[in-house]
């Protein structure tokens, strides 16, 4: 009896004891995560397993964690624990994803990306809401005389009118009223809205067998897209999908 006991009871008991122990792991300083004051010193840590670093730049009796990443003292403004040069305390703003601002730049994770700090914004993420963070969440800003995503200015975009359009799969469509963009670069043959001939359509993606991907972009037209290849198709094309032909126009 006490052999079946062993028997039935030893694989649950050794997962159980596997499991304690990594729940013992998570709460111990391995599982640490960001900036701390430690015995008078600003500490931040980074990784699995948790890493420590002293900042030696930092002032511990005034500063202060903004999240995990970024932080501030009376002097210096902190990402990751790096000095972003020239950063306003004062006046520093966690913006979201990668993007700050203070009242003289805007800033990509360390790095300054624009001058116009005030009118630094997000460009909206329409699927982000309080109750869901998405993915992508938001990998645009703008202030009043360019678009930014990350360290990049995207060349020739409008930020008046610029507009994000969250797809799948890392892929992002944008558009102002001049042009559609993919990916960042503009898609020949779509002008955005400023043209009555080719007025944007922005909708719904349509999953067509044989792993295409679709969304219609224009009038009479629409965007085709396998991996990252894309091209405008006219709507009442006949293309080959593994599961036979289909029309641009039934999507």
């Amino acid at each position: 009896m006490n052999f079946l006991v062993k028997k039935v009871v030893g694989p649950f008991a050794s997962v159980a004891i596997t499991l304690i122990g990594l729940l013992v792991l998570g709460c111990g300083p391995s599982s640490r995560r960001g900036y701390r004051i430690e015995k008078g010193e600003v500490v931040i840590y980074t990784g699995w397993p948790a890493s420590r670093s002293i900042i030696g730049e930092a002032d511990a009796d005034s500063f202060t964690a903004i999240n995990d990443e970024y932080g501030k003292d009376k002097t210096h403004v902190f990402y990751i624990g790096k000095i972003i040069p020239n950063a306003d305390p004062a006046t520093f703003e966690y913006l979201s994803g990668a993007y700050s601002r203070d009242k003289n730049n805007g800033y990509s994770r360390d790095k300054l990306i624009s001058t116009d700090g005030p009118h630094v914004k997000v460009v909206p993420n329409i699927n982000d809401t309080p109750t869901n963070v998405t993915a992508e969440g938001a990998p645009y800003v703008r202030d009043r005389y360019r678009v930014y995503k990350d360290t990049f200015i995207i060349e020739g975009a409008d930020p008046a009118s610029f507009v994000f359009v969250p797809m799948f799969n890392g892929n992002y469509l944008t558009h102002d009223n001049r042009r559609v963009y993919f990916q960042d670069r503009p898609i020949e043959g779509a002008d955005g809205v400023h043209s009555e001939k080719c007025r944007t359509l922005i909708s719904a993606i349509n999953t067509v067998p044989g792993a295409w991907y679709w969304v219609r972009i224009v009038t009479g037209a629409r965007l085709r897209m396998l991996t990252s290849t894309i091209s405008l198709v006219p709507d009442n094309t006949m293309l080959k999908t593994n599961n036979g032909s289909i029309s641009a126009t039934t999507l």
